[in-house]
């Protein structure tokens, strides 16, 4: 930190009066006096004993460093509000070029100065300022944070087990979306029930590569695992879902209920073709069921359902889902 002579240093009496504890044989004191001591020591660097202001502490053009955010400058100083003996001033972020006014001299000395602007999430992600908090009154990250934080991790953190199907894939957060405040705006306006995925394919699969507003919306779980891409090898290079069985070919695929109940149905066509058009018409009739009802319960927004009722059954796991294409 950039110290001033003419400033007496807390240190040299923090030293002093351990010193003269330590010979007076009163060892058991230095940490008492401790606690008393450092909550005040920066007032003592910064004043000498007076009420007025140091000329020499604090001017435009010094820099201080930050614990986390580089060196800060100061631009400005004016007289804190109820509390003449301490400054208040206005500094400039050398990373960032952001500014913050109103800043105690006190979180200056002690380099805890946050920049709203700085990217240290993953390197893109940063708070911005705003009302909404990335914590909550009791510490714990936020509902938005958490959401936040998720999405970012998997599109910039390469040590994220989700980062090899996000990030690695070319995905990534719109810019707009790097701002915590404007994302978090976005997902209090938005319906949402505890247990929701923000879903990002489905509602524009055309551009499904991106997090942002046009693409996402907040869906049940419901919705989300029926639209899984569906791995594995066809049995004998047979269309999916089909199987000889002698003279015949039997189709087997998965529909489920309103409630969400699983059951798997079973047919048989003269040959693989015939029985994969009767399972693809099954699952696709099935699946347009469970839209329409997901969208008369209001958990669906209309543009999603538009995009969901698509839908296509492909006969070969290999090729691209209907919202890959």
């Amino acid at each position: 930190m950039k110290r001033h002579a003419d400033i007496p240093s807390s240190e040299r009496i923090r030293e002093r009066v351990k010193a003269l504890l330590s010979v007076d044989g009163r060892e058991d004191e230095i940490e008492m006096f401790l606690n008393h001591f450092n909550p005040i020591a920066h007032m003592i660097d910064d004043y000498v004993g007076k009420d007025e202001f140091k000329a020499s502490a604090y001017q435009p053009g010094d820099v201080y460093p930050t614990k986390r955010y580089g060196d800060i400058k100061i631009l400005a100083t004016y007289p804190g509000k109820g509390n003449a003996r301490e400054k208040l001033c206005s500094v400039q972020f050398i990373n960032t070029g952001s500014t913050r006014h109103k800043i105690h001299t006190s979180a200056v000395y002690t380099g805890s100065v946050r920049d709203w602007w700085a990217p240290i999430w993953f390197g893109v992600g940063y708070l911005g300022e705003g009302e909404l908090n990335f914590l909550t009154d009791s510490g714990e990250i936020s509902d938005a944070g958490s959401v936040w934080a998720g999405m970012l991790a998997r599109c910039y953190d390469n040590k994220s087990d989700a980062y090899s199907s996000y990030g690695a894939k070319g995905i990534n957060v719109c810019n707009e979306w790097h701002n915590f405040q404007n994302f978090a705006e976005w997902f209090y306006s938005q319906k949402r029930e505890k247990g929701w995925h923000l879903e990002k394919d489905l509602k524009n699969p055309e551009n499904a590569k991106q997090y942002n507003p046009d693409n996402c919306e907040f869906v049940p779980p419901a919705v989300n695992n029926m639209f899984q891409k569906q791995n594995g090898v066809s049995e004998n290079g047979l269309p999916r879902g089909v199987s000889a069985k002698g003279d015949y070919f039997r189709g087997r695929v998965y529909t489920y209920d309103l409630e969400g109940s699983k059951k798997r149905v079973e047919v048989y066509g003269k040959d693989a073709w015939d029985a994969f058009y009767k399972i693809k018409k099954i699952k696709e009739d099935n699946t347009r069921e469970r839209v329409i009802h997901f969208f008369e319960q209001g958990w669906i927004s209309e543009k999603m359902r538009d995009s969901l009722l698509r839908y296509t059954y492909h006969p070969f796991p290999e090729e691209k889902e209907w919202w890959e294409e």
